[in-house]
């Protein structure tokens, strides 16, 4: 007989080992970020730049900072929440 059901086994709550996915893409998401911020830097330096390389430049790192915060906070609550 089953002592669990399917939607246990199916919806119910992973193990703590888990958390550690958004760790890793908490650290990749970082690591885009430094990236990006040093060809920001370049681009900088660089002339003849058209102004919406900037503009995109600017979002991407934007968006990739709340990438890393998501996944970041998303970390915390699954260690808090497993302990």
């Amino acid at each position: 007989m089953m002592t669990t059901s399917f939607s246990d086994k199916v919806f119910g709550t992973l193990p703590k080992q888990y958390c550690l996915w958004f760790y890793v893409l908490c650290i990749l998401s970082f690591i885009v970020i430094l990236s990006a911020l040093i060809s920001f830097i370049f681009l900088l330096t660089k002339k003849n730049v058209p102004f919406s390389n900037y503009v995109y430049a600017i979002a991407f790192l934007i968006n990739y900072g709340f990438i890393y915060l998501t996944y970041r906070l998303l970390y915390s609550m699954c260690i808090s929440t497993l302990k």
